[in-house]
């Protein structure tokens, strides 16, 4: 698991990125695939990235609403830890459970790249999201009980 930002990067340096860090397939995290920068938009992103040879799949539900987002910019403040603790309760919804299984199962073959704007992952919900698909990794990987 890698986390990925694209903040100040151009589409070819970011598939410059991905690729040098062995990453098959780039999980896309943000609520809505869209960006003014040229070639981060969904279908854009998904193309550049075919041309280099990694799979890119989007989890719109794995998304951070707009209104939760500033916080993320203070790690380690009451705004943060508000924002970090609602973006927690959004993924622990089935649908969310359900794409970071899906996420899970993929980490477990692949390198998977999670990406989000931000360039700072301490400043970005996707450091959760790795964080849950890291846990059921682990969980995955622990012999059952009898």
């Amino acid at each position: 698991m890698i986390g990925l930002g694209y903040e100040g990067l151009s589409i070819d340096e970011f598939c410059s990125q991905v690729l040098t860090q062995g990453v098959s397939v780039v999980v896309d995290v943000r609520l809505n695939a869209l960006s003014r920068k040229p070639g981060f938009s969904k279908n854009g992103l998904r193309a550049a990235l075919a041309q280099a040879g990694v799979d890119y799949l989007h989890f719109p539900v794995l998304g951070n609403p707009r209104d939760n987002r500033d916080g993320f910019a203070l790690p380690g403040s009451r705004a943060g830890d508000d924002a970090r603790n609602r973006y927690g309760a959004l993924i622990s919804t089935t649908d969310a459970l359900s794409a970071i299984a899906e996420i899970s199962a993929l980490a477990s073959t692949s390198v998977v790249g999670v990406m989000c704007f931000e360039k700072d992952q301490h400043e970005c919900h996707r450091e959760l999201v790795i964080e849950r698909v890291e846990a059921a990794l682990h969980a995955l990987s622990q012999p059952a009980r009898a």
